[in-house]
């Protein structure tokens, strides 16, 4: 009688795992369960759509700072120095997901946003998202001069430096050739 084919369908399911060509069922489990820790949780429906206004940092040393925020559809970032909105200015309107402000003097700056896009709000009504503060409070002009003071002193030892060991090496180049 001829030997079987151990490659053969019908040899049994463990026979054929003995030899390493059935994978183990814990292997099949391990690779579901992989793929379903991998797949994003589901976001209620209700938490897609409320916006949010962030700002970065909040409180800023040279007048440059980023806004941040998540709203569906067109925004309008509105800025006021005062808390109630009194007067405010227009700083970014569209579809994008953050403005970065620059050239902001000292002060407390206040934004909020405006969407058109939640439900049941009319053009440019207030948003429910909370308004962000900002405060912009730069760097004393005595610490700037005081750095510049230093990078001169620093510059100008460099430079000593360089012409005094320029100088010295050649006297030293003369002595061996003279």
């Amino acid at each position: 009688m001829p030997e079987p084919d151990p490659g053969h369908p019908f040899h049994t399911v463990p026979e054929r795992r003995a030899r390493g060509e059935v994978p183990h069922p814990g292997a099949a489990l391990a690779f579901a369960l992989g793929i379903a820790l991998s797949m994003p949780l589901a976001v209620p429906a209700s938490a897609e759509n409320v916006a949010t206004l962030s700002a970065d940092p909040a409180r800023s040393t040279d007048g440059v700072y980023q806004l941040e925020w998540t709203a569906s559809g067109p925004v309008r970032i509105e800025e006021s120095a005062e808390p109630d909105f009194r007067d405010v200015a227009v700083v970014y309107e569209g579809t994008d997901r953050a403005t970065t402000l620059s050239g902001r003097l000292d002060g407390v700056y206040h934004y909020r946003l405006r969407s058109p896009a939640q439900p049941g709000a009319a053009a440019g009504a207030p948003s429910e998202v909370p308004p962000v503060r900002v405060e912009v409070v730069h760097h004393p002009l005595s610490r700037a001069f005081g750095f510049f003071l230093l990078g001169l002193v620093v510059f100008a030892s460099t430079v000593g430096l360089v012409l005094f060991g320029d100088r010295r090496a050649g006297r030293e180049t003369e002595r061996r050739s003279g």
